[in-house]
C-alpha cells in the first residue's frame, strides 16, 4: 500500500524495486523504466551535490515536459533541494526575475532556451547552466510526429 507520507522520489524508488523494467515514461515511442528513471535520476543528484547544491537549495527548471524533466526533478529532490520549474516561454526579463528572487545558482534549461538563459547570466547569481537536447532521448522511429522544437 502506498504512504501517502512519503516523498515523491520514495514512490519512485518503490516502483523501481516492484516494477523494474515497466514503463514509467514514453517519450515518442522510447521508453524508459522505473529502474532507468530512477538510476537516472539518482546519476543527477550525484552531479547537482558534487556541485555542491545543497539541501533546500533551489534549482530551476526551464524547459519544456520531456523525460530529462522528469530526471532532473526527482534528482533534485533525491537531495532535498527545491524544484523550481520556469516556463519554457518565458522571456529574459521574467527567467531574470526569476533567478534573482530565488538567488539560483543552478538552472537546467532546453538547448533552445540557451540563449535567454545566457542573456541572464551575466550579473546573475546563476553559475552552472545543464544543457538539455530533446532529441536525445528521441527514437530512430517516433510513433507520434514531432514538434518543429524536437
Amino acid at each position: 500500500m502506498p504512504n501517502p507520507d512519503q516523498p515523491l522520489h520514495e514512490h519512485l524508488r518503490q516502483h523501481a524495486r516492484t516494477r523494474a523494467e515497466r514503463p514509467a515514461l514514453i517519450w515518442y515511442g522510447a521508453t524508459l523504466s522505473w529502474a532507468e528513471l530512477d538510476r537516472a535520476s539518482d546519476a543527477f543528484a550525484a552531479r547537482l551535490q558534487a556541485l555542491g547544491v545543497q539541501k533546500g537549495e533551489p534549482v530551476l527548471l526551464y524547459l519544456n515536459n520531456c523525460p530529462q524533466y522528469i530526471v532532473a526533478h526527482y534528482g533534485i529532490q533525491k537531495i532535498g533541494a527545491i524544484v523550481c520549474p520556469s516556463g519554457p516561454l518565458n522571456k529574459a526579463h521574467e527567467l531574470g526575475y526569476q533567478v534573482g528572487d530565488l538567488r539560483a545558482r543552478v538552472i537546467v534549461a532546453a538547448s533552445e532556451l540557451l540563449p535567454v538563459v545566457e542573456q541572464v547570466r551575466p550579473g546573475s547569481t546563476l553559475q552552472h547552466v545543464f544543457a538539455v537536447h530533446y532529441a536525445d532521448l528521441l527514437p530512430a522511429q517516433p510513433t507520434l510526429d514531432l514538434p518543429a522544437e524536437l
